[in-house]
């Protein structure tokens, strides 16, 4: 696994406080994108709108869901089933024992939720800490943000977030990494798996080895 920064400078190290910002940023700006690309069935206006008030993504990172990306993944697979819930076991993807592993600590049984949408199955599983010491400061969150995400959606709606980050090689066709959390591209499959333990942001290859696992593991869900 070989990890490329896009800046040509040396890297300077963040104080910790700054990173985890970084990675709730993030993570919540993905959140938002999910949830506008969900809801993509509507006219235009309705997608731009919805994505610009999105909680947990400021309006100039979000201005970029616009119609025409959207439309054409409408376009190419319908409208049928969306919004419909389903049974899926996103935990399923990072089990209890390894996100305890991740975190160093125990944490709550995961809560899985997901549905069908436009651009296919989305749902997540989120494990959260337990004890004073990590509490709800830790998280292990893995998201699916859909099975059939055209690769320029991909680029436009979620690359743009992770323009300073680290990009991934060996991980699926395309995969960047922020503090605490990466998001990969696999024929049509994008997921995102964020790791924060005790407010610390986890190492990249930690969360990177998870996801490929998981990223294995969603074959069977698609």
């Amino acid at each position: 696994m070989t990890v490329t920064r896009n800046d040509v400078s040396a890297p300077r190290r963040q104080p910790a406080v700054k990173l985890r910002r970084r990675a709730w940023q993030v993570a919540g700006i993905l959140m938002a994108v999910m949830l506008a690309l969900g809801a993509c069935g509507g006219s235009s206006d309705d997608e731009s709108g919805s994505a610009g008030n999105s909680d947990g993504a400021d309006s100039a990172t979000m201005t970029s869901s616009n119609a025409d990306p959207t439309q054409d993944a409408d376009a190419s697979t319908g409208s049928a089933a969306s919004g419909a819930p389903t049974d899926t076991d996103f935990c399923s993807l990072v089990t209890k024992d390894e996100a305890e592993t991740a975190v160093g600590g125990s944490v709550q049984e995961g809560t899985s939720v997901g549905e069908m949408q436009v651009l296919g199955l989305v749902g997540s599983c989120v494990y959260n800490g337990t004890d004073s010491t990590l509490g709800a400061t830790t998280v292990v969150n893995i998201i699916m943000l859909g099975t059939t995400v055209p690769r320029s959606l991909f680029d436009t709606e979620i690359l743009g977030d992770f323009a300073d980050g680290e990009q991934i090689s060996g991980l699926g066709e395309v995969a960047f990494a922020a503090p605490g959390l990466v998001v990969v591209f696999d024929q049509g499959l994008v997921l995102t798996l964020q790791i924060l333990a005790g407010q610390v942001p986890a190492d990249t290859t930690v969360i990177v080895e998870l996801l490929r696992t998981a990223l294995d593991r969603a074959d069977a869900l698609r």
